[in-house]
């Protein structure tokens, strides 16, 4: 434990030098924790991946009592040998052979990113835009979720109200009264959708700052200005998250080097 406490002590004390300035101990550190990234990286990418994939499979198949050649071939034997082409970068003549492989895993991995990022950056917050305009019929709202369930249904009873009394207002009474009561209910009815209209607000704002098909200026300007805001508002937060993330490790390692090293060595000399 005194050892490996030492060895974490000594590489985060390296690390830090370079705060100073650049020096042959903060390159040490660098150079052994990249070595071991690659290393684990190699084992867990190549060794082990060949095992899991290739090797124990092939084995076990050739271990029946009627292997399935089929199988053996399509899906380990010429896979195996087509990513193999990738070593003939080291053969003089033969480099061409590498572009095999890699335009397989790169037509593959594009067609594959080219799905999931259209499915989780497109349409998944396109139908999280396109929730404020339901907001009303459904839960999921950030405010009306910390509600008590008695009062879910206030958007829509607040609603309700707005279209029953303007009917009535228009065609029976025309009461002061009735008129304020509608006011109330309108206002009651936009608070409760506070977040759907925020989101929907923002949403358009920053899509018209980023419109360039005419020159900006009169209400799209001003429109587009609120759309700055909002980004600046979301810039700001990320990079507020980000820098108590980071600050966040590094009160932990000075608490390691402080209690846990200093303090666990000399309680180690002290014999307490």
């Amino acid at each position: 434990m005194l050892v490996s406490s030492w060895v974490i002590a000594f590489f985060s004390l390296c690390i830090f030098s370079f705060l100073y300035k650049n020096n042959p101990f903060y390159k040490f550190a660098i150079h052994v924790i990249l070595g071991l990234m690659v290393g684990y990286m190699f084992v867990q990418q190549v060794v082990i991946g060949l095992s899991t994939s290739f090797f124990s499979p092939i084995l076990l198949e050739l271990g029946e009592s009627s292997p399935d050649w089929w199988n053996l071939v399509v899906q380990r034997i010429i896979p195996f040998v087509i990513a193999s082409l990738i070593f003939t970068l080291l053969i003089p003549g033969r480099q061409w052979m590498k572009n095999i492989p890699l335009g397989l895993v790169l037509g593959y991995g594009m067609g594959l990113m080219m799905v999931t990022s259209l499915e989780s950056n497109v349409f998944v917050q396109l139908r999280k835009t396109l929730q404020p305009a339901t907001a009303v019929f459904a839960s999921g709202s950030f405010f009306r979720d910390r509600w008590p369930q008695w009062a879910q249904f206030v958007p829509m009873l607040s609603l309700s109200v707005v279209v029953a009394l303007t009917l009535l207002y228009q065609f029976r009474m025309r009461l002061p009264q009735i008129k304020t009561i509608i006011y109330a209910a309108l206002l009651i009815f936009i608070i409760s959708l506070t977040d759907s209209l925020v989101i929907l607000i923002g949403v358009m704002t920053v899509l018209s700052y980023f419109f360039f098909s005419f020159e900006r200026d009169g209400l799209v300007e001003e429109v587009s200005r609120v759309g700055l805001t909002f980004m600046m508002v979301y810039f700001g937060a990320v990079f507020g998250s980000t820098l108590m993330t980071r600050m966040q490790i590094f009160i932990g390692q000075v608490d390691f080097l402080a209690f846990k090293w200093i303090w666990g060595t000399i309680q180690a000399l002290s014999g307490t």
